[in-house]
């Protein structure tokens, strides 16, 4: 019978194992603060490493942009539009093609409260479906790429729809600059019809805070400006069922000079 297999580890030999944890006991003991810099080294490498990996932390800071993001636009079909402004940075620019009513460039959190209310009043029941979702980048300068599908319920019980592209720049969490595009020949025709059936606002200059429409060839009439409402106004609505109260519309001027 052969004899047992001693499983005591010699004092001479000494595994990877118990040499890698009596080196480290030994760093601490000597040197406190390289241990404490190889573990921040060793954090970084390894976050490094999932930020890298296309299933890693990229698809996390998408998952989370496209969730934050829908759940915004949600909001803005039940009625509340203070989730898409509280999501701006402190400057932004908000740009919507064409010259019509909800055209123009806002760079001012007033001029995005006038616009929503403008399209509560414009497009009673409306709601925005977000088709799909395409975000690159860092937190640090994130682009996101939506399709949109705009839907206002008619008189008659049909469907309006607009296909809408909406291109967005967000840094940490918050978004500095907006260009929205629909089919225009679209919402002009919807536009022109509320005018003819008595409704003034369908025919409005835009609300704009930089001159719009922009100067040169096929561009548009005369440059329309943002009223400004009082300095430091940006009273929220009062909650009601249904949409929130929305503010009279105040006065658009155009300047004559």
């Amino acid at each position: 019978m052969p004899a047992k297999r001693s499983r005591t580890i010699s004092s001479v030999h000494h595994s990877p194992t118990t040499s890698s944890a009596r080196a480290i006991e030994q760093l601490k003991s000597e040197n406190p603060g390289a241990v404490f810099f190889a573990c921040i080294l060793k954090a970084i490498w390894f976050n490094s490493l999932l930020l890298c990996k296309p299933s890693g932390g990229l698809s996390m800071i998408r998952y989370f942009t496209e969730r934050k993001l829908r759940a915004i636009f949600a909001a803005v079909s039940a009625g509340n539009f203070w989730p898409m402004i509280d999501a701006l940075a402190d400057r932004f620019v908000y740009r919507f093609e064409g010259d019509s009513p909800i055209g123009g460039v806002r760079t001012r959190r007033e001029s995005m409260q006038l616009w929503w209310e403008r399209m509560y009043r414009l497009f009673p029941g409306f709601s925005i479906v977000v088709r799909d979702v395409a975000v690159a980048g860092w937190p640090w300068d994130l682009r996101i790429h939506t399709r949109l599908e705009f839907r206002m319920p008619m008189q008659d019980g049909t469907i309006y729809r607009n296909d809408v592209m909406q291109l967005m720049r967000m840094r940490w969490g918050k978004v500095d600059d907006v260009h929205t595009i629909e089919d225009t020949q679209r919402c002009v025709r919807l536009l022109a019809w509320m005018a003819q059936q008595g409704k003034a606002e369908a025919s409005a200059p835009p609300i704009t805070d930089l001159p719009w429409p922009e100067s040169g060839p096929f561009m548009g009439g005369k440059p329309a400006f943002a009223s400004r409402p009082p300095q430091g106004h940006l009273g929220r609505p009062e909650r009601s069922a249904g949409r929130p109260h929305l503010a009279r519309d105040p006065a658009l001027p155009v300047p004559t000079n």
